[in-house]
């Protein structure tokens, strides 16, 4: 009956050198309008709490905290357990359970502890931290960004529940312990299935996709947190079995009606359950009390994003926060009040709160009863009859002890509903991995074959379960039940195919597979790609043309086969399964050389000479798709033979963009004075259009030739204004090339107003040119600052916009066909890289409810988009041995390729062997030139849209 609270006055800077002034706080004796009238200081020196879970002997709790950097160590957040060992109300004890978490980004520490009857605590690892963490018993996680994880209270053992995400920030669960989390920029609520991928920024999936969506709509925010599943009689019945989330960019509580289809949750998005005026109203967690209440933090700013504006603004409020209680007040509810103290109870009046309708009493009732098991108290027989939900905690409870190396309560278990089965079967599967894990000799009671129709929550237990005992019998029951799972069950599809992953993983299976059915093929293929194991490889090669000829589905088989089994062997069946389809082909060729890549492999000449008339037929296709794996191809295989067409690429017009850069690319790496010499040409054309002689400019930089720095020379001083910049932008990320750059403007060659480009000077500073400062300031003396020169274009934008929408907003169809235009301009111009609801790339933050920033917010983010940039969306800058410069978003690494996004969009590869040095650089990936780059008629519709994408 207490409210425990985590307080930071540190935040968003940790205390360095010294201990923190952050809190844990201790609300009780709440009188009946539930004001606190106690307030006891359970613990001090903490340094950015986030993650709180009072514990059930009352008097210690677990809670993050990150520890100072100490000579030779690094700062690092630890999850302490907090104990109070004289019983003076306040912590004396601080022991370290797990650690160090990574500390990079404070907003996205590891949060939202939630103890489960399994006897383990699930929790968040939040956004661009990194951790490497163990338990006593030596095993060691890794995790990097969005994470959930779990760990057992004693620090014996801390393991992965699921990966990705972006930033995960609050934990609910439902009636069937199904764990739900909320995630500001991948999707609002997912439920989470053990072993899953979830969407992150520019990271793969494991091989099987990722785990699937239960949420089309987005609240128009990116700022969603601390979910509350609702299941209690306090509130009108309507409200059972949805879902508060708190919204903090538009100061409200959104409410979300969760549906089922068999196992499969959707999210119906209901109307706002609150909706404040107050724009410091700031909801970052919500939670289900006792009494019946909803319980809301607030955290009550001005400012509420981490990267809004620079994390050191005077307008940040360190000091203040607020804790909201919402009861219901008419008729027809069972009135909120308070518990009282569970641990003083006696014990058949804590057996009768199972029966209460409040998930939050069940779960408390359920781990104080727990307690008492382990506390030698006998529990007797429940003199009420159960609710089956009831009977499922009361199942945890009286096994609760084998997992605790104790002899449990014994009883027969008999449920005749699907909820009490599909508990009764989790709680076996804890015992068995709870018994496997101590090396003891695990009793596996096995469950008869379920209708995934009629018992969706028992059939997804019963695979997971099947997942971890592993015998021939189980993969065998999980091929039988695939065909039966309903197509709109998706969650459990995928908890399916997870599981016989698993039990293929193991190795001992394969042999059995050599009598599989035709209709049972697909199925295990599906999940080879989830397995990297030369088995697994062996299995696709062999099968392959049993399998369906999709043509990318067959490719990612071949990719699979190639990385982790027999080069050789696929090779060979590339030679064997030739066919008149040259897309297919290509396809195909294009996926062997990429996974060769990924292994560090080059292609060989007996490759290059085998099929040398593809490669050559692929270059003059129809498709581009072809086209542009054809070219990599020719470069790969080094075929100067091809020269001709592929100059031809370059020179045509109907050729999208990118192929055309494709194609100059190859033909720089092929012959790159041929290469040079068309370059030229093409950046001299006035008829090109401008965005294509910008991206020419880039490729004649990179190369790091003298001819084509030599050639650069001549164009910078006949280019106008928008080519210049950004033919100085590029030249500025090299320090050869900057130098030069420095030169020319020093010898008149270039304008000096070039230095004036804000984002060229970051470059410069990034590429750590001697003497910068004061080489700039002679050479641009005289001439405006670049922060004024910024400063005014910023101000001229905002004023022409202002004068723009009080035109467009007098006339309500001119309204309407200005926002069409903007999401087209959108589309073409913001799209590769992000998105607006679920429509574009997922490489950076998606824009939906970014109207909430305002207008003066979103031109500096388009206009001068490093002064706001997110630190772990920074450019990452490659230098390789022979002398080029890559830059980009660093999106993931693949075996031995590192894998950027460039200001495009594109993706750019880099083998490691080829680099000299990586470095972080202080700049967005976003171009900095859209000013320039987008027509000033074409900026303010898509402001208009960009501000429109806000809650109204």
């Amino acid at each position: 009956g207490r409210l425990w609270v985590t307080t930071s006055t540190e935040y968003p800077f940790a205390a360095e050198g010294r201990a923190g002034k952050d809190t844990v706080v201790i609300l009780s004796d709440f009188d009946e309008n539930g004001k606190a009238k106690k307030v006891v200081r359970f613990a001090d020196n903490l340094n950015i709490p986030i993650g709180i879970l009072p514990l059930n002997d009352g008097h210690s709790c677990l809670v993050s905290s990150i520890e100072p950097a100490q000579p030779g160590k690094p700062a690092g957040c630890y999850i302490w357990k907090l104990t109070d060992t004289n019983k003076d109300g306040k912590a004396d004890r601080y022991e370290k359970l797990y650690g160090p978490f990574g500390v990079r980004d404070t907003h996205g520490m590891v949060n939202s502890f939630t103890l489960m009857p399994d006897n383990w605590v699930y929790a968040c690892h939040g956004f661009a931290n990194e951790s490497k963490v163990k338990g006593t018993d030596g095993h060691e996680v890794q995790m990097a960004s969005g994470h959930i994880f779990r760990f057992r209270l004693d620090g014996s053992r801390i393991e992965v529940f699921s990966r990705g995400q972006v930033n995960p920030f609050g934990m609910t669960i439902d009636p069937y312990f199904n764990i739900y989390t909320s995630d500001c920029h991948s999707k609002p609520l997912t439920q989470v299935i053990r072993g899953a991928y979830y969407e992150s920024f520019g990271k793969p999936h494991d091989g099987l996709g990722f785990g699937p969506n239960m949420m089309n709509h987005i609240h128009n925010s990116t700022g969603l947190c601390g979910p509350t599943w609702y299941e209690a009689d306090h509130f009108p019945n309507e409200y059972r079995g949805h879902i508060f989330l708190c919204n903090v960019v538009t100061n409200r509580i959104n409410l979300n009606k969760i549906e089922f289809k068999g196992s499969s949750p959707k999210a119906i998005e209901k109307p706002d359950f609150l909706v404040s005026k107050d724009e410091w109203f700031r909801p970052v967690d919500t939670k289900l009390g006792p009494d019946g209440a909803l319980y809301i933090a607030d955290f009550y700013n001005k400012i509420i994003g981490h990267y809004e504006v620079d994390l050191k603004h005077p307008g940040r409020d360190r000091t203040r926060g607020r804790i909201w209680r919402i009861v219901y007040t008419g008729k027809g509810v069972t009135p909120a009040r308070f518990l009282g103290d569970l641990t003083e109870m006696k014990t058949p009046e804590v057996i009768k709160q199972l029966n209460s309708k409040n998930l939050t009493v069940r779960m408390l009732a359920t781990h104080e009863l727990i307690r008492r098991t382990l506390d030698n108290q006998n529990l007797p027989d429940p003199s009420d009859e159960f609710s089956p939900e009831a009977q499922a905690h009361w199942d945890w409870i009286t096994q609760a002890p084998s997992w605790h190396g104790r002899k449990p309560k014994v009883e027969e278990h008999q449920h005749i509903d699907s909820f009490g089965l599909a508990h009764e079967i989790n709680i076996q599967k804890t015992l068995y991995e709870y018994q496997t894990s101590k090396g003891l000799k695990p009793t596996a009671e096995r469950f008869t074959s379920l209708d995934p129709k009629r018992e969706p929550f028992a059939a997804r237990a019963l695979v997971e379960y099947q997942a971890r005992l592993a015998q021939k019998e189980d993969w065998q029951a999980l091929l039988n039940l695939m065909p039966q799972i309903p197509a709109e069950d998706r969650f459990l599809q995928h908890t399916a195919r997870i599981a016989l992953r698993d039990i293929l993983a193991t190795n001992q299976h394969w042999k059995d597979f050599s009598e599989l059915k035709a209709s049972e093929l697909p199925y295990v293929a599906d999940v080879c790609l989830g397995l990297r194991s030369p088995e697994a490889a062996d299995f696709l090669l062999k099968n392959l043309t049993k399998l369906p000829a999709d043509i990318e589905q067959r490719r990612t088989y071949l990719e699979q086969a190639t990385q982790y089994g027999n080069p050789m062997a696929v090779f060979q069946w590339l030679k064997e399964n030739r066919d008149n389809n040259l897309d297919r082909e290509i396809s195909y060729l294009h996926g062997y050389y990429r996974a060769l890549q990924r292994r560090g492999i080059s292609l060989s000449e007996t490759f290059s000479n085998e099929f040398s008339k593809e490669v050559q037929q692929s270059i003059t296709a129809a498709n581009e798709g072809t086209i542009q794996r054809g070219l990599e191809l020719a470069v790969a295989t080094k075929q100067k033979n091809l020269l001709e067409p592929i100059e031809s690429i370059v020179q045509k017009k109907t050729l999208s963009e990118p192929t055309r850069i494709a194609a100059l690319n190859a033909l720089m790496q092929l012959d790159g004075t041929r290469a040079i010499t068309v370059a030229v040409t093409l950046i001299n054309q006035a008829s090109e259009a401008i965005s294509l002689r910008e991206k020419i400019a880039g490729v004649l930089v990179s190369s790091n030739r003298p001819e084509a720095l030599e050639a650069l020379t001549l164009i910078l001083q006949n280019s106008a204004g928008r080519l210049q910049n950004s033919i100085a932008l590029s030249m500025a990320g090299n320090p050869k090339t900057a130098e030069l750059l420095l030169d020319l403007i020093d010898k008149g060659k270039a304008s000096p107003r070039i230095l004036l480009e804000k984002s060229v000077r970051d470059r410069l500073v990034q590429t750590k040119v001697p003497n910068l400062n004061e080489r700039i300031s002679h050479l641009t003396k005289g001439l405006p600052t670049v922060n004024e020169q910024m400063n005014e274009l910023l101000s001229k934008r905002k004023l022409n916009y202002e004068k723009f929408a009080a035109a467009m907003n007098n006339d309500e169809s001119k309204k309407k066909e200005t926002l069409l235009t903007g999401a087209k301009i959108f589309k073409n111009a913001c799209a590769i890289c992000h998105q607006v609801a679920g429509e574009g790339a997922k490489i950076a933050p998606q824009l939906d409810g970014v109207g909430a920033r305002g207008i003066e917010r979103l031109l500096e983010d388009i206009l001068d988009p490093s002064r706001n940039v997110d630190q772990a969306l920074r450019t990452t800058v490659i230098s390789t041995l022979d002398g080029k410069t890559l830059s980009g978003l660093l999106l993931r690494t693949e075996g031995k390729i590192y894998v950027l996004a460039d200001a495009q969009g594109k993706e750019i590869r880099i083998s490691q062997e080829d680099v000299g040095e990586k470095r972080e650089s202080l700049l967005s990936p976003m171009p900095a030139n859209f000013a320039d780059t987008l027509k000033e008629e074409e900026f303010y519709p898509l402001i208009a849209y960009l501000l429109s994408l806000k809650n109204k």
